[in-house]
């Protein structure tokens, strides 16, 4: 199941989402929205998340069945003695749920977090991958 959601509309689509997760029997409670690019190449799929502030250990990925799962915790520390009069900086749960529409090859993933940047690359399965193939003449 893939969910898409529109940046002006994102607190809803974000409503609509808890509430599909939650009939499907997975209890979500999310705080923060992580947009996300996923593009395909002839080999592989490549999603790069913005985490700034986010460890590697706050971090969980998941490839299973075709189905990529992104989840975690952005925290950020707030002095409660203080009067904040502007607070933005977003903190809380986190999670994404992918549909990747061809097979993947989920023993080769490989993520990595760099400056604030989460990359993860998700080879094709050799049966998904395109193949050029050369006529031969008589």
């Amino acid at each position: 199941m893939t969910f898409y959601f529109h940046p002006r509309s994102r607190r809803f689509s974000l409503q609509a989402y808890a509430d599909a997760m939650r009939e499907l029997g997975q209890d979500l409670d999310l705080d923060v929205f992580l947009p996300v690019d996923l593009r395909a190449t002839a080999d592989a799929y490549e999603l790069k998340a913005f985490l700034p502030a986010v460890s590697a250990e706050d971090v969980e990925i998941q490839v299973v069945n075709g189905v990529l799962t992104l989840s975690g915790e952005l925290k950020v520390e707030r002095d409660a003695k203080s009067e904040y009069i502007l607070s933005e900086l977003p903190s809380g749960k986190f999670q994404r749920v992918i549909s990747l529409p061809t097979p993947v090859d989920t023993e080769n993933v490989v993520a990595t977090l760099e400056n604030g940047v989460l990359t993860v690359v998700i080879p094709k399965a050799e049966e998904a991958r395109s193949k050029t193939i050369k006529i031969q003449t008589k």
